[in-house]
C-alpha cells in the first residue's frame, strides 16, 4: 500500500512538474513575444523619427531665399517661361516642338576657400548640376546655351565672390500649362537643395 501511495505521489509530482514546466514555457513564450513586440514597436518609432527627420531635411526654399549647398550659396531671383532666348544676333529656341524655356535667374556665391566651377558641362563627383522637378517624378535637365553670356554653365567663381546669370530648362507645353508646382533642384554628390519656382 505504501508503495502504491508513494508511486501515486511521485506520479503526481512528475505531472505537476511537467504542468508547471509547460506553464513556464508558455509564460516564457509570452514574455519573449512581448519583448519582440516592444522591440518591433521601438524600431517602428525609430523609423518614423528617421522619416520625420528626412522630411524636415527636405526643406523647399522659395524665390529670394538663400539655399546652402556645400560651399555654394544659391538664390533664385526669378523664373520666366519664354519661347526663345535672345542675345545680340543669336536666338536660342527649344529643340522640341511644343516646348518652351523655363529661364531661371540665379545669384550664386562661392563660400569656399578656392576658386570653383558652378554647373560644369561635364560634372563629376561633387560637382553641381541642376534639374527641374514636376508632378509625379518628372525631371528636366538644364540646357547649355553655348554663346549665351548669361548662361551659368561652366561659371568659374572665385572664393567669397558671386555671379548672376540664367539657367535654361526646356520643358513641354503640358508642364507650362499645368498649375502643378515646379521645383528646381541643385545636386552636389548625395546632397541637394530644392527651390520652388512656381
Amino acid at each position: 500500500m505504501r508503495k502504491k501511495t508513494l508511486v501515486t505521489i511521485l506520479l503526481c509530482l512528475v505531472a505537476m512538474t511537467a504542468f508547471v514546466g509547460c506553464g513556464t514555457s508558455n509564460d516564457s513564450k509570452k514574455e519573449a513575444s512581448k519583448e519582440t513586440t516592444k522591440e518591433t514597436s521601438k524600431n517602428s518609432d525609430k523609423q518614423e523619427d528617421g522619416d520625420k527627420e528626412e522630411k524636415e531635411d527636405e526643406k523647399v526654399y522659395n524665390i529670394g531665399e538663400t539655399a546652402e549647398l556645400r560651399d555654394w550659396g544659391i538664390v533664385v531671383s526669378d523664373m520666366q517661361i519664354v519661347p526663345s532666348i535672345d542675345e545680340n544676333y543669336v536666338t536660342f529656341k527649344p529643340d522640341q516642338e511644343g516646348a518652351q524655356f523655363a529661364k531661371v535667374s540665379v545669384n550664386v556665391t562661392n563660400n569656399g576657400k578656392t576658386s570653383d566651377t558652378f554647373l560644369p558641362s561635364y560634372g563629376m563627383g561633387d560637382d553641381v548640376n541642376a534639374k527641374i522637378l514636376f508632378g509625379d517624378g518628372y525631371e528636366f535637365s538644364a540646357t547649355i546655351l553655348l554663346g549665351y553670356s548669361a548662361d551659368m554653365h561652366d561659371s568659374t567663381i572665385n572664393p567669397l565672390s558671386s555671379k548672376e546669370g540664367d539657367i535654361a530648362f526646356e520643358v513641354p507645353d503640358t508642364v507650362i500649362n499645368s498649375t502643378d508646382p515646379l521645383i528646381v533642384q541643385f545636386n552636389s554628390g548625395s546632397e541637394n537643395v530644392k527651390i520652388k519656382i512656381r
